[in-house]
């Protein structure tokens, strides 16, 4: 497991711009390059309704041209900087990347320094954009699962925006115009709520300078808060039934989470991977090994007002009832007995590792580091990794109780059309209110224990030879190479094996099989 004593924020510089806007610098020298990432702090939760949508209507406007660049030029001078950029609508925030040669950490700053400061909304761009836009919604409406998810927020939620389909519907889309996105645009992205976070291999002073004279001449101003209406309390069983175009029902089961700085947030990312986080967790061998449900997994999500804990599964229709009763099962028993210490160990494995590699690149270190500081301080980011590290089962289990109510549950079921079949609050109900048995789980176990070094490496280790930092020993049949990666608690094992040809005719797939398989189970191992 990652140590728990990792700092991801070793060295990281942070000041505030006299107008309000935040910097933040850390020099990691691992590779020759460097991200720059812009955090706004305005996303889907601060559209009023006339605006549903328009964070992520600006978000494609951003990169489009500015007084001195047109459009395209954005793109093309990233590019032949030998960067590349990207940019993501979230419900409490919007972000843009540029990653290059840190050698061109200039370029990159002055571009999205430009970008963000001067985007010109050209009216013919925008209407083009729009058309992209629309036909992006319409995609969406035809994922199953992000109706089911976005449906499930319409029924946990009477009044907070959260439960609005965040990327909006054509009709409002098509009549977004020019007026609309600049006010929107001019009203939140102000110097106050934008954070700029650069990491990589960079002089850190020599990148506040830089920093200072891009970013210091924007005015400041004050922002245009239009906070979204509270969510009063509330216990009861919800649900709702769709049907369309599918060929598996899909199932979302969710309840009212936490904000991300309540003590009981880690504990409930726990409780996610304990119960669906991969072949081990509970929901997998409960639901996913015996055949019920093609997939199914569990997620704490909580920006910055709210949470909303998730447990989704793609099954037959035939299967919905027996689906939830066992999520309902496996709920329970984690909310009477808590987890195993096995399972706690290997939840906290997971999400440290998933945590580790999130940090490994230098846009992703970035992005954490400007979240982390748009809750209020950067330094948060060890504070929850070392909470990974050192949460109870008690804590976990706790969390589990005070957030998964059984009856509290919210439930939505998407149907395929045609089936005649109905998922409604009662049957869910009298799910939930079933007795759970009076035993703790028990995680299986295969038996297997990793077998000591021997003197096969004694033997083999003076063959070594290192060259460019990489170390590469010959054995029987294979070639061995290893080379250390500072700065991230992870090891990373692949196999590369030269495929001899293509599979035959008759016989495609074959290959893709054999190496599926082969993750699937091998001597007294299963997957």
């Amino acid at each position: 497991m990652p140590s728990p004593i990792m700092t991801w924020t070793r060295d990281v510089v942070r000041e505030v711009l006299p107008n309000g806007l935040t910097l933040l610098v850390q020099r990691d020298a691992s590779a020759p390059v460097a991200a720059v990432v812009t955090h706004v702090k305005a996303g889907f939760l601060d559209e009023p309704d006339r605006w549903q949508g328009i964070s992520h209507v600006f978000e494609h406007m951003f990169f489009k041209g500015t007084p001195t660049r047109g459009v395209g030029q954005i793109a093309r001078e990233t590019k032949s900087a030998g960067g590349y950029l990207n940019a993501g609508t979230s419900y409490d925030h919007t972000a843009y990347y540029v990653v290059l040669p840190a050698a061109r950490l200039a370029e990159a700053v002055d571009i999205q320094a430009d970008a963000l400061m001067h985007a010109t909304v050209d009216p013919d761009e925008l209407a083009r954009e729009l058309q992209v836009i629309i036909q992006e919604a319409n995609r969406k409406l035809d994922t199953a699962a992000a109706v089911t998810q976005e449906t499930l927020h319409e029924v946990m939620f009477d009044y907070h925006r959260i439960r609005r389909w965040r990327i909006g519907f054509e009709t409002q889309l098509a009549g977004f115009t020019r007026a609309d996105v600049v006010g929107y645009y001019r009203s939140r992205y102000v110097p106050e709520r934008t954070i700029v976070s650069i990491v990589g291999d960079v002089e850190v002073e020599s990148a506040l300078r830089l920093a200072r004279r891009t970013y210091g001449s924007w005015q400041a101003g004050p922002a245009e808060l239009d906070r979204s209406a509270e969510e009063p309390a509330h216990r009861e069983v919800r649900a709702r039934s769709l049907s369309g175009d599918v060929t598996q029902a899909e199932v979302a089961l969710g309840w009212r989470g936490v904000p991300p700085l309540d003590p009981r947030a880690i504990p409930l990312d726990l409780v996610a991977a304990v119960l669906g986080a991969g072949r081990g967790s509970r929901l997998y061998r409960a639901i996913r090994e015996p055949g019920l449900a093609s997939s199914v997994s569990a997620w704490h999500y909580a920006p910055t007002e709210l949470g909303v804990f998730s447990i989704d599964a793609t099954c037959p229709a035939e299967r919905v009832t027996e689906v939830v009763e066992r999520v309902a099962e496996e709920v329970g028993a984690l909310v009477r007995h808590g987890p195993s210490d096995g399972e706690l160990e290997r939840a906290r494995t997971l999400l440290t590792a998933r945590w580790s590699r999130g940090m490994e690149e230098m846009d992703g270190r970035a992005s954490a580091l400007a979240t982390a500081e748009a809750l209020g301080d950067f330094r948060l980011l060890d504070r929850e990794f070392a909470e990974l590290a050192t949460t109870t089962a008690e804590q976990v289990r706790q969390a589990a109780a005070d957030c998964l109510d059984p009856g509290a549950v919210s439930g939505v079921v998407y149907f395929p059309r045609g089936v005649g079949a109905k998922f409604d609050a009662e049957e869910l109900k009298a799910i939930f209110a079933r007795p759970v048995g009076t035993a703790p789980a028990t995680p299986g176990s295969n038996g297997w224990s990793p077998r000591p070094a021997g003197r096969e490496h004694q033997r083999t280790s003076k063959r070594v030879r290192t060259e460019a930092e990489v170390s590469h020993l010959p054995l029987p049949g294979f070639d061995l190479l290893v080379r250390r990666k500072p700065g991230i608690p992870l090891t990373s094992f692949g196999v590369y094996l030269p495929r001899p040809g293509f599979d035959p005719a008759g016989k495609a797939g074959a290959g893709a099989l054999a190496v599926r398989s082969g993750v699937r189970g091998a001597g007294p191992l299963d997957a």
